[in-house]
């Protein structure tokens, strides 16, 4: 779909993406590497097979209502990669220019503080992950994006996705409410960290199954906030029905 030139772009939730350098990428902050042990290259970009009876496209509708126009414009931005198990999307101290949706696989957005790996937020397939401190402000961030399977992402840049707003508001509205969930989903998070014990956080955690079948131990534990040895000693408990 060709875009308008210079489109005069509608405020997006929580604020408009900032512009960024285009004089070549950006380098990221090298005292945050992530996992010692990625090494792999982002693969190139895949060819572009969206439609707008994809079936993402089709999940996204299921939000909110998508007119024909839109779901064609959307379907027209699409770009995909496919990542091996462990690759980095974007390393920590990089600058976020997308917005990604797991195709297939699981990725994690994670930080590292005082040397330790800890994780922040798990994305399964149909979901979006971004770093959304970097995107609508602009600046590199110490995290970073990780494909915890390996993972067929889907891209969206963010600008020409901000721009279409102008036109499509059914977009704007779709995208607005996208947020609306993941920024819900942090401050719950937030909360679970404060407010409960390590035992309840887990057994919160343990009512989604797909969670503790397909994510390593390793993640987990820094997800909650414990270390792999306390999350032993919880999951034993809860397989001998006490309570730690």
């Amino acid at each position: 779909m060709r875009l308008a030139q210079q489109p005069r772009v509608r405020p997006c939730p929580f604020g408009a993406p900032a512009k960024h350098p285009t004089n070549g990428p950006s380098r990221p902050n090298t005292r945050h590497q992530g996992p010692a042990s990625v090494n792999h290259p982002a693969n190139p970009p895949l060819p572009n097979t969206a439609s707008p009876e994809d079936p993402l496209v089709e999940r996204l509708a299921q939000v909110h209502p998508l007119e024909p126009a839109s779901r064609a414009a959307l379907a027209a931005l699409w770009k995909t990669t496919a990542l091996p198990k462990g690759a980095i999307l974007q390393p920590p101290g990089s600058l976020c220019r997308n917005l990604y949706f797991v195709e297939t696989g699981l990725a994690r957005i994670y930080y590292l503080l005082d040397g330790k790996d800890v994780t922040e937020h798990f994305a399964f397939e149909n979901e979006l992950i971004v770093r959304a401190e970097s995107l609508f402000t602009g600046q590199p961030t110490t995290k970073g994006i990780e494909a915890v399977e390996p993972t067929v992402f889907r891209v969206l840049p963010a600008e020409p996705l901000f721009a279409l707003f102008n036109d499509h508001r059914d977009l704007e509205r779709l995208f607005s409410l996208l947020f609306r969930q993941e920024h819900v989903h942090v401050l719950r998070r937030l909360e679970s960290l404060q407010f409960k014990t390590a035992d309840e956080r887990y057994a919160e955690l343990a009512q989604e199954p797909r969670l503790l079948q397909r994510i390593p131990l390793k993640f987990i534990a820094s997800y909650l906030g414990i270390t792999q040895v306390s999350l032993s000693r919880i999951r034993a408990g809860k397989k001998s029905g006490r309570t730690i």
